[in-house]
């Protein structure tokens, strides 16, 4: 089911010119012809290299529908339709079109087509304007029954599913479609629930297999049936599926090994099956090394991807690898995120975790775990359950608070797993007391100053996801501020909701958390200026990250964490005095030049800065010292090229930054020089 809701949760556009921006699905096929391109891909893994043309169809058929010329605007439909002829959203949209242009014969099987393939929430229909005229109609008050009827029923699959044979799920062309929207494949698979359930649901004389054996064989355990494995590894550290027989093993087609897209982080692929998996690797050997989580965080939409893959039943656990050593570099990672589980050492530290997960996807009852992976809300009650067992604290001797730090680690110890209490959580929940999903965004926040804020070195927004946003603090100014909504969470039940924010990690002293409204659903959120510091006192491991966690409640079970982050670049310190005016940035010292601060997000800085203020603590400027050499500043970050006589600004020049990579494995720099000379004062 694809509601009205749920798909403005899920970005697609349902009114105005936008519409087209929704779910382009296209079919497998060895020579696909893209109507009006001039190119013919070979077939569905070769779709993502026409993104570009998709992007320029969709906004010319928006700029259609802004001048009203419905005639181009469902033409660029049908275009799509060609490739995507699984796609509700663009039957939807198709339907409402010919409404508006008076066709109705054509209404009908478009929207009865986006019925069956998942656009199902009658009200919505019902109280769609572009559609008003047409409720009169029997025909469309029989569609309406249609999609009452089949509300609960799960989404037509856009392309045959491949079967699961022999514990095999196997990715190939025929079973895989492309989704432009997010950028991923999508591939369908369909079960035999005689095959798998004849197995036993673990194996081994542990507790834990005894007690999902006597809950599997009473049916009130869901099992593995249905579930498939994932190894991203080649086998380096493959989780053991004679202990999991249940369990399909995901495999790829030779088209897929061939373009790399079978091992590493899972970034590509949707499947419409519980998933579990994991890839025992890292980057390494060059300037951008990092573990997989961290590559994830900071490629180019991987934050959508990975939301789109925790709201879709899957979870991929991947070592930390170097990125959470208190004998390396500390806590390098720039956010904290809930859509993955990064383990606390390098090859083979994933298996405690994997082990404890697939036992506890199968300790679900059977009509809890459907009722889960239906809406979404599967993967987001599993970290729950982890994170409202794990014994995070000191000694990994008890759980500690859930709304504490100690809970909600960027990387999970298998010392503080506790894998038998899991097991019994899954198992206690019912139906009727689903965890909610915690959703929040950015109602408003401050923003980088013109001329202070030049040399900031890039956005301060890293990325922004339902679940997880994360920003880097660049601006010169001590603290920034946010204003941000919880008020789209939800809980499935239709449950009232409580909510509760929460300092995770960071200095008190310099996190304020403000409620705007009685029920705290929306706050005020002002982080100040954070130096390298101890994630908890007398750790060794080291931080440059702030993290506050939302929560909400239905009275009977909380949330999985939200996470607000903010990045510190350690490779600058600041001096502030007490009215929190920066009188210093220095990238010059020591401790600053040996600090690691991610190269994709920040370069080092060759220079410190020293700023005066006038009598009523207005900046007035800066003088920036390169080794020997001297510049001065404007407040209004030009540099100054003459002055006059009394001091006053004759000629300046604007300045451009640069990040730079000066050589193969060095971390990048970041460079400024004057655009031009002689422009004047300004």
């Amino acid at each position: 089911m694809i509601p009205d809701r749920l798909a403005r949760r899920r970005g697609f556009p349902v009114k105005g010119i936008g519409i087209l921006a929704g779910l382009v699905l296209v079919p497998a096929g060895n020579s696909t012809e893209v109507p009006g391109s001039g190119v013919v891909p070979a077939g569905v893994f070769d779709l993502p290299e026409l993104a570009d043309f998709f992007a320029g169809l969709e906004r010319d058929a928006a700029l259609a529908l802004q001048r009203r010329d419905y005639g181009a605007a469902g033409s660029g439909l049908e275009k799509l339709l060609r490739l995507a002829p699984g796609d509700p959203v663009l039957y939807y949209h198709l339907a409402k079109v010919r409404a508006l242009q008076g066709r109705r014969e054509e209404v009908w099987p478009n929207l009865r087509r986006a019925v069956e393939l998942g656009w199902r929430d009658a009200a919505a229909i019902r109280a769609d304007r572009d559609l008003a005229l047409l409720q009169a109609e029997p025909e469309f008050n029989r569609i309406l029954r249609e999609a009452e009827q089949t509300m609960a029923l799960p989404m037509t699959p856009a392309v045959p599913p491949a079967r699961v044979e022999e514990g095999q799920a196997r990715v190939e062309a025929g079973n895989t479609t492309w989704d432009f929207r997010l950028g991923m494949f999508r591939s369908f698979f369909e079960f035999s629930d005689s095959q798998s359930a004849s197995l036993p649901v673990m194996t081994g004389r542990e507790e834990v297999a005894e007690r999902l054996r006597g809950w599997f064989a009473e049916g009130t355990a869901a099992g593995n049936a249905g579930d498939v494995y994932d190894n991203r590894d080649g086998g380096h550290s493959p989780m053991d599926l004679t202990v999991f027989p249940q369990f399909a093993r995901l495999t790829y087609g030779g088209t897929v090994v061939a373009k790399g897209w079978a091992q590493g982080p899972q970034l590509r692929f949707l499947y419409n099956a519980v998933t579990l998996g994991n890839s025992s690797t890292a980057v390494t050997g060059n300037g951008n090394w990092r573990s997989l989580t961290r590559l994830a965080c900071t490629a180019r939409g991987g934050p959508a991807l990975l939301y789109a893959q925790y709201r879709g039943n899957h979870l991929y656990v991947y070592p930390e690898h170097r990125d959470h050593d208190p004998d390396h570099r500390g806590d390098v990672f720039a956010a904290n995120t809930p859509y993955l589980v990064t383990s606390q050492g390098s090859s083979g530290s994933d298996q405690p975790f994997l082990k404890a997960l697939a036992c506890t996807l199968a300790a679900f009852r059977p009509e809890v775990k459907t009722g889960l992976a239906r809406g979404g809300l599967l993967m987001p009650t599993l970290q729950m359950i982890l994170r409202r067992t794990y014994r995070g604290g000191p000694g990994h001797s008890a759980p500690g608070d859930f709304f504490g730090g100690d809970a909600h680690p960027a990387v999970f110890d298998a010392a503080g797993l506790d894998g038998n209490a899991m097991v019994r959580m899954a198992h206690d929940l019912v139906p009727g007391e689903f965890p909610p999903l915690v959703q929040v965004r950015v109602v408003e926040e401050s923003r980088l100053l013109p001329g202070l804020d030049d040399g900031a070195g890039g956005p301060e927004q890293l990325f922004d996801t339902p679940c997880a946003i994360a920003r880097v603090h660049r601006t010169l100014a001590f603290s920034r501020r946010m204003i941000l909504s919880a008020r789209g969470s939800f809980d499935a039940g239709g449950k009232p909701l409580t909510y509760r924010w929460s300092l995770l990690r960071g200095d008190p002293g310099r996190v304020s958390i403000q409620p705007l409204n009685p029920e705290a659903s929306e706050v005020e959120v002002r982080i100040g200026w954070h130096e390298r510091r101890p994630v908890r006192e007398g750790s060794p491991l080291f931080s440059n990250r702030v993290d506050i966690g939302v929560f909400v409640s239905n009275g009977r079970q909380e949330s999985a964490p939200g996470f607000i982050t903010t990045y510190f670049p350690a490779n600058v310190r600041r001096g502030y005095d007490e009215a929190r005016r920066l009188l210093w940035a220095d990238g010059t010292a020591k401790e600053e030049r040996e600090a690691y601060t991610d190269p994709l997000i920040d370069g080092r800085r060759d220079w410190r800065d020293e700023f005066t203020y006038d009598s009523s603590g207005v900046c007035t400027g800066w003088s920036r010292r390169i080794g020997d050499k001297h510049e001065e500043f404007t407040a209004g970050g030009r540099l100054i090229l003459k002055r006059g006589p009394g001091g006053e600004v004759l000629e300046s020049a604007p300045v451009t930054y640069q990040a730079r990579m000066r050589g193969e494995g060095e971390e990048a720099r970041l460079e400024w020089s004057p655009e031009t000379a002689g422009e004047g004062t300004r």
